[in-house]
């Protein structure tokens, strides 16, 4: 899976958003399908900056899954955003009138799934240890918080 390493500076998710997008669209992903994947890239790479820290990783994937469908099968997308920070992300119910404190629920309500991987050693390679649904541990030298995305 192609992956964009992002400076470290949280002026970088429109970059973030432009890459996941574009790979997207090249591969005919739905229209309605790119609005969800432009919010749901925005809050967790946003949230990488804000919460992790750096080096900061976006990939996302086109993948084929199983399903009750008549092929069997189901299209869907996988996003990543990898950091080097300890801690996992947690849904928060934010007040009526809070100014932040809802992209994890808004990316628990858009996405069939999502969860946190707790990295290895090197958060660059990608590789890690576990895998969660949205309460994975995140301990260790970094996490990966995926989502998946029904096309």
């Amino acid at each position: 899976m192609p992956v964009l390493a992002l400076d470290d500076d949280a002026a970088e998710v429109p970059r973030a958003r432009h890459w996941v997008l574009s790979r997207c669209a090249e591969q005919g992903v739905d229209e309605d399908v790119l609005d969800v994947l432009e919010l749901v890239t925005s809050e967790l790479v946003a949230n990488a900056y804000q919460h992790g820290r750096p080096p900061v990783r976006v990939a996302v994937e086109r993948t084929s899954l199983p399903a009750p469908t008549a092929t069997g099968r189901a299209d869907a997308l996988v996003l990543e955003v990898s950091d080097a920070g300890a801690g996992a992300p947690v849904v928060r119910d934010a007040d009526a009138d809070a100014l932040g404190g809802r992209g994890l629920a808004l990316v628990e309500r858009l996405s069939t799934a999502w969860g946190v991987r707790a990295q290895g050693p090197d958060p660059s390679t990608g590789s890690g240890t576990g895998t969660g649904t949205g309460t994975g541990t995140g301990t260790g030298t970094g996490k990966t918080v995926w989502c998946r995305l029904a096309t």
